[in-house]
C-alpha cells in the first residue's frame, strides 16, 4: 500500500486563528483534523471523535453534505518551524466548508466570525468583477478579512456581556451559564 506524502503549511487565517493545511502529491489541499476543530472553536479532538461515533452530529454534518472520508498519510518534509506529527489525518476543503457552516449553526463564535469573514472577501471578489474594478490584491483582501473577524467576535462578545447583565439574582438555575458556549476567552 502507497503512503501519501503531504507536504505542510500553515493556514493563518488571523494570527491567532489557522489550520495546519497539507498539499497532496496530486495537487490537491487538504486540512488536519485537529486544526480543523480548533479554528472552529472545539476541542482539537472534536472531529475525530465525531467521526468515529457516527451519532447524531455525524449524521447532521452528513446531511449538509460533509463525507467524513480522511485520507491519512505522512509529511514529505519537517520544514523549520513545523511541528506536530509526521503522521496525519486530513480532510478536503469541502469538508471543511461543511464544518464551518455547522459550527457557525450552533452558534460557534469563531465559526461565526470565520464563515463570515470568507464570505465577505468572496463577495468584493465578485463584485470588483462584475463591475470591471480592479481585484482586490492579496493583502487588500486580508484586510477585509480580518476587519470582518474582527468586528464579529467584538459583537459576539458584546451580546454576551449585554445578556448577562440582563441576568437576575433568583434566576433559575437552569437559567444560569446557559450561553456558556458563547464565552469567548482573551
Amino acid at each position: 500500500m502507497d503512503i501519501t506524502r503531504f507536504q505542510r503549511s500553515t493556514v493563518h487565517f488571523t494570527p491567532e486563528v489557522s489550520v495546519e493545511g497539507y498539499k497532496s502529491p496530486d495537487g490537491e489541499y487538504r486540512v488536519g483534523l485537529s486544526g480543523a476543530s480548533e479554528a472552529l472553536g472545539y476541542r482539537s479532538n472534536w472531529l475525530l471523535r465525531v467521526t468515529a461515533s457516527g451519532k447524531k452530529t455525524l449524521k447532521a454534518l452528513q446531511d449538509l453534505g460533509f463525507t467524513g472520508y480522511q485520507l491519512e498519510g505522512e509529511v514529505a518534509e519537517r520544514g523549520e518551524g513545523v511541528r506536530g506529527a509526521s503522521r496525519v489525518k486530513t480532510i478536503s476543503l469541502d469538508d471543511f466548508s461543511f464544518l464551518i457552516i455547522y459550527a457557525a449553526a450552533k452558534g460557534k463564535p469563531q465559526a461565526i466570525a470565520l464563515n463570515r469573514a470568507l464570505v465577505k472577501m468572496s463577495l468584493y471578489d465578485f463584485f470588483c468583477n462584475a463591475f470591471g474594478d480592479r481585484l482586490l490584491t492579496f493583502e487588500e483582501k486580508l484586510d477585509i478579512f480580518y476587519k470582518s473577524y474582527a468586528e464579529t467576535i467584538d459583537w459576539l462578545a458584546e451580546d454576551r456581556l449585554e445578556i448577562e447583565a440582563l441576568r437576575l439574582w433568583g434566576d433559575p438555575p437552569e437559567l444560569i451559564n446557559w450561553n456558556a458556549s458563547f464565552l469567548i476567552l482573551d
